[in-house]
């Protein structure tokens, strides 16, 4: 849930994923599974 509401607020400031900044999640939920751009998650 924690790395979605990430993505928003990354997306809020005009900043790009994978280009300006990375993203990893430590859940492998249903949320990551739907987040756009797609997570790289550890399960």
């Amino acid at each position: 849930m924690y790395a979605v509401a990430a993505l928003n607020v990354i997306r809020n400031l005009n900043l790009k994923v994978p280009e300006d900044i990375s993203v990893i999640s430590f859940s492998n939920g249903v949320l990551s599974k739907y987040a756009r751009p797609k997570l790289t998650t550890v399960n």
